[in-house]
């Protein structure tokens, strides 16, 4: 990976470039801030360790440059300093560093933050978006409640518990597993593009409204085709495209939406159906109580052969208890308020656009290139910090929830979204008291809020005619 390095001590600079090289990186030396811009701006360069203390321009200010300039993709910047304290990192986040290495720097730490920033820079706009859009299908239909993440547990539990022949034929390995847990939210990714009026029907549907309700399979397939056309080789992407275009067809060839038949679905298409048809019959519905697991269980045996793979279905039976105990962890009723018994206001402030583009615009000067730089940046970086954010709650960091919830609220200033600043304040404040308990229900809504800005954004792209 080619990385800048800024540093005006020679010493430090080629200290710095070694330990890159024995890495396996390919280091790029700059000694003024004015040099690192210049190569930063051919656009093929997204990761610069930069000095904080340096004449001239200083570190803070070739950050703020950075995030000023025009440059293809998002640049991730680690800040080099002897500087100690939160107040020093806010500063520098403020300024638009994204990771911080103490003086004298160790190897082991350096590494760390290199592994981060490559995850970070990993994870493409297009991707976070498509699990953003995921969500934000579920937030749609009021009554899945918790339906993405038990479908991603009990996918993942099946997954696991195939049997070694099985395993063998099909290549399921623990990568495997890992790309099954991460995909298979995105299985329903397609019901973005139902007309509301079906997807939100208190019943069932008509004949003719469930020949339109079919279609989201499709939508999900066209949608991830796209994404591989930009990104060929991800693994990720083939999974959940495949996920999305045959977790409704069946075994025997009766399913929808081209009637594949036996091996002809993939194995991850065959994994998610069952989990999701199990999640259907155990979840309560406007037209149906929820099935205990006995019930749903019986259905399903009945079912070997016919819409269901035998070899999942003795994955499932092996794993019964597991799944059992996933159910009771992630119930609806252990879960916070939905969409379902949320206020009238609620459900409208969800179609009401999440920002004011005219806004981003005013705040940088016409400048339709830096705007569309600050909409790169909040994209790379909020989910992440929500993650991040997550992280410090369960493990009561409270001076990381300080730190990170400051960043999400300076991100979400930088393109006027009052929402995520104002549940970011929130959450700073209540940490900043020591009163934690509010938290991860606060976290719970600042992920849906930066979730459903991500997909409102990458659904609309005004600056790219603006800067035309």
């Amino acid at each position: 990976m080619q990385i800048v390095i800024l540093d005006d001590d020679n010493l430090m600079l080629r200290v710095l470039e070694q330990t890159l090289r024995r890495m396996g990186h390919a280091p790029i030396t700059t000694r003024t801030g004015q040099q690192a811009l210049e190569r930063l701006s051919q656009g093929d360069v997204h990761l610069v360790i930069t000095d904080w203390e340096m004449p001239g321009m200083n570190g803070l200010e070739f950050c703020k440059a950075v995030r000023n300039q025009d440059i293809n993709g998002y640049v991730y910047v680690i800040m080099l300093t002897g500087r100690e304290g939160v107040r020093s990192k806010i500063e520098g986040l403020d300024a638009g560093a994204d990771d911080f290495l103490n003086k004298p720097f160790n190897p082991d730490e350096l590494l760390v933050c290199l592994k981060t920033a490559e995850r970070i820079l990993s994870l493409e706009t297009r991707d976070l978006a498509l699990f953003a859009m995921a969500k934000l299908a579920e937030s749609r239909d009021p009554e899945t409640g918790a339906h993405l993440d038990r479908v991603q547990s009990y996918a993942r539990v099946i997954a696991r518990n195939l049997s070694p022949e099985v395993k063998s034929r099909h290549g399921v390995d623990d990568a495997y597993l890992r790309l099954v847990h991460q995909t298979s939210p995105l299985h329903d990714i397609g019901k973005v593009g139902v007309p509301d009026h079906i997807l939100l029907k208190p019943g069932k549907l008509t004949p003719e409204e469930f020949e339109q309700m079919k279609i989201h399979t499709l939508i999900g397939a066209q949608t991830l085709d796209a994404a591989l056309e930009r990104f060929p080789n991800a693994r990720f992407l083939q999974m959940a495209r495949d996920i999305a275009a045959t977790h409704h067809e069946k075994f025997d060839g009766s399913g929808y939406p081209r009637g594949l038949k036996g091996e002809e679905i993939p194995l991850c298409g065959r994994i998610v159906a069952l989990a999701d048809v199990y999640d259907a019959l155990t979840s309560r519905r406007v037209y149906k109580p929820a099935f205990t697991h006995e019930e749903a269980r019986n259905i399903i045996l009945k079912e070997r052969g016919k819409h269901f793979d035998p070899d999942l279905i003795d994955a499932f039976l092996i794993a019964e208890d597991q799944i059992i105990t996933v159910r009771q962890r992630l119930s609806d009723s252990h879960q916070p308020q939905t969409l379902s018994t949320a206020p009238a206001e609620t459900l409208h402030a969800i179609h009401r656009d999440p920002i004011d583009y005219s806004l981003i615009l005013d705040r940088c000067a016409g400048n339709a290139a830096f705007a569309s730089s600050l909409i790169d940046r909040f994209r790379a970086q909020a989910i992440a910090e929500v993650q991040i954010l997550t992280s410090a709650q369960r493990n009561n960091k409270i001076d990381d929830l300080l730190l990170h919830a400051h960043a999400i609220q300076n991100l979400s200033a930088t393109i006027s979204a009052e929402t995520p600043a104002q549940i970011a304040q929130q959450i700073h404040d209540l940490a900043a008291s020591n009163e934690l308990a509010g938290i991860p229900q606060l976290i719970d809504q600042l992920a849906k809020e930066i979730s459903r800005i991500v997909v409102w954004l990458n659904s609309r792209h005004p600056f790219h005619s603006v800067a035309a």
